[in-house]
């Protein structure tokens, strides 16, 4: 990274103050494009449920009833054309939808994570850099695209498969449709539940790949682990902040990131609120590895 003159010598007269590394600022979060994630999928699924179950009750009809006699025929075979036509053509077109969705989201995001860390790199160098990204940072964008989509194709394949049980589970046991209402009203809420539980694990995921690969094009290769420091933050990202990591390292040096030995960066974890903050090394010092989880200490070069 190339600094102003006038930097250069800010950064001379506090490198033994500074320990030998400058440490830029977070990355701002893109508010705005992960709001419109949540709501514009949430309203995308939420017609989706409420059409699938206004279908479901016009052709409803219990197997099971207590008067023989009743001239209202079972009408399973009108059900399984509903579940039918929800599992493939309607489904479809939900999943088109909400990659329109996300390819807008994304848009956003890397907007406005490019516009932060310009920013970001601006202060630290004290004047405007010029960040080229190579296809690895397109070939990102698509996994991140193709990832989302799969996590809602999960939640509404889920979906589909529980109001399914709840259907023929009614049909087989006598229940009204009215029997089933509270039901459907809850498959409602988890499906809600669950793509905001997805909007916000995924914004936290994007934002922080975005970050890395906006710094690393930048040409920083070494970063400052920086918690939300707040009664939510694990225990084990407590201890990581502040320490300092490189990017691209040998999976060994990487931290843990939670109980089960995962090794990552800062947003891998699912609801991880953690950030990476840009650190650059000044001449004269070096990064020594201290240890697991202990990330590495600037020393003087000898």
């Amino acid at each position: 990274m190339e600094f102003s003159k006038e930097k250069e010598k800010w950064l001379e007269s506090r490198k033994t103050s500074l320990k030998g590394y400058y440490v830029g600022d977070t990355i701002a979060k893109a508010k705005h494009a992960d709001v419109y994630y949540r709501e514009a999928l949430d309203k995308e699924l939420d017609r989706f449920i409420s059409s699938l179950q206004k279908e479901l009750k016009s052709v409803y009809s219990v197997i099971k009833v207590e008067n023989a006699a009743t001239k209202r025929k079972p009408s399973i075979a009108s059900v399984r054309i509903v579940l039918n036509a929800y599992k493939n053509a309607k489904l479809k077109i939900l999943l088109k939808n909400s990659r329109k969705i996300i390819e807008k989201w994304l848009k956003l995001a890397t907007n406005a994570t490019d516009k932060s860390i310009k920013k970001i790199l601006f202060n630290m160098a004290g004047k405007e850099l010029a960040i080229e990204y190579d296809s690895a940072y397109d070939e990102a964008l698509k996994l991140m695209i193709q990832r989302n989509v799969q996590l809602i194709t999960n939640t509404a394949t889920q979906t589909l498969t529980n109001i399914e049980n709840i259907v023929y589970n009614g049909m087989t046991t006598g229940r009204g449709w009215k029997d089933l209402e509270g039901e459907m009203y809850k498959q409602t809420h988890i499906s809600r539940d669950r793509i905001k539980l997805i909007a916000q694990d995924q914004t936290n995921k994007t934002n922080q790949a975005l970050n890395q690969l906006g710094q690393q094009a930048a040409g920083i290769k070494y970063f400052e682990w920086w918690g939300a420091a707040d009664e939510r933050e694990r225990e084990l990202h407590w201890v990581l902040n502040g320490k300092i990591f490189k990017w691209g390292d040998s999976p060994e040096r990487l931290p843990i990131i939670d109980t089960y030995g995962t090794r990552g960066y800062p947003g891998d974890a699912v609801r991880c609120r953690c950030s990476s903050r840009p650190v650059w090394i000044m001449s004269g010092y070096k990064a020594v590895w201290q240890g697991d989880n202990k990330g590495y200490k600037i020393i003087k070069s000898r």
